[in-house]
């Protein structure tokens, strides 16, 4: 074989082996749109971050960040899943708030309140159908998750919450 022809070997060899890398797994999927859980997420002193993962199993290995919101990020994002597997949703939220706030001889000084909460949840999703996923907060409470289904308005009916997990 020539020079070319090991050359154009080795460039088969790689864009083969890079198409079976990323081919995406196949199948019935279903649509997950998950849901800012907040409307004051920052002003003068405060600010909340929120986040949705997704896992194939009960584990924080393999966990897949899948939103992201802050005073900057839109209201909602949709994600396609596999359907008919379990599907595992995590939802966290950080929020903090400067309070007592009082001037220094360097500046100001002020304490800082932070608050954390985590949901999950775990579902079966069905074929072609939509979900929305919504963790709610409340300044100053607990927040709370919810899942429903579009079609029907109803929570899945193998619908769990879990206990956080330590990852």
């Amino acid at each position: 074989m020539t020079k070319t022809g090991y050359q154009w070997a080795i460039l088969l060899l790689v864009a083969a082996t890079s198409a079976a890398w990323g081919a995406k797994k196949t199948g019935p999927t279903a649509t997950i749109v998950v849901q800012k859980g907040y409307d004051k997420g920052s002003g003068l002193g405060t600010g909340t971050a929120q986040f949705y993962d997704t896992a194939s199993a009960d584990q924080c290995k393999g966990r897949k960040r899948i939103a992201r919101f802050s005073w900057i990020a839109g209201a909602e994002k949709s994600r396609q899943v596999m359907a008919g597997q379990t599907l595992f949703v995590t939802a966290q939220t950080n929020r903090y708030t400067a309070t007592g706030v009082s001037p220094t001889g360097y500046g100001f000084s002020a304490n800082l309140d932070t608050a954390r909460c985590e949901n999950r949840v775990s579902f079966t999703p069905e074929t072609s159908e939509a979900y929305t996923i919504l963790q709610k907060v409340e300044i100053g409470k607990s927040c709370a998750i919810t899942v429903v289904a579009k079609s029907t308005g109803a929570p899945p009916a193998d619908l769990m919450e879990l206990k956080p997990l330590e990852c």
